[in-house]
């Protein structure tokens, strides 16, 4: 079954999958309310990624999560405060893509007071169904760890595409 991983390394192919509810790569703050689990970057290939938790958000009826894909990336800034919880629900509160000769660029703002800055040459985003999910996400100042992460998307957790757009 297809993987966020293998979206992320290039090695899956999807099908022919519908556009998203909406695009994220085009209009601002689409992704409000979604939360930022992870990103990866890596250098050897300029590519990077952000896992989104979707069941927090009002702009998607259909997925509980996303994959942001960039490629020839030029900049990825994270920047946050120190925390001193284990685990942190980083919720978008604004999303302001934009392109300019010939990039694509995302900046998120989010909570708690944390920000990330995306450059790249090309994106594509991705709207998934996990089908292990239970319908309301995990509290992270309550839930045991192994909870939480079981009830979170993962780069490894099997995906159903409901939705994809790209951007060069």
């Amino acid at each position: 079954m297809l993987r966020a991983e293998d979206l992320f390394h290039g090695t899956a192919e999807p099908e022919a999958v519908p556009l998203p509810e909406r695009d994220p790569l085009r209009e601002p703050d689409v992704l409000l309310e979604a939360q930022l689990l992870d990103t990866r970057v890596e250098v050897r290939t300029s590519r990077a990624a952000l896992l989104l938790e979707l069941r927090t958000t009002m702009e998607f009826a259909k997925g509980d999560a996303a994959l942001l894909i960039a490629h020839g990336v030029r900049e990825f800034t994270w920047t946050a405060p120190s925390r001193p919880a284990s685990s942190t629900a980083w919720t978008v509160l604004s999303s302001a893509p934009g392109a300019s000769e010939s990039l694509f660029t995302l900046d998120l703002g989010l909570h708690p007071d944390a920000g990330l800055r995306l450059t790249a040459e090309h994106a594509e985003f991705y709207v998934a169904d996990v089908p292990r999910l239970a319908p309301r996400i995990p509290d992270y100042g309550t839930d045991d760890p192994a909870t939480i992460r079981n009830n979170l998307p993962s780069w490894t957790s099997p995906l159903s595409l409901r939705g994809a757009c790209a951007l060069s």
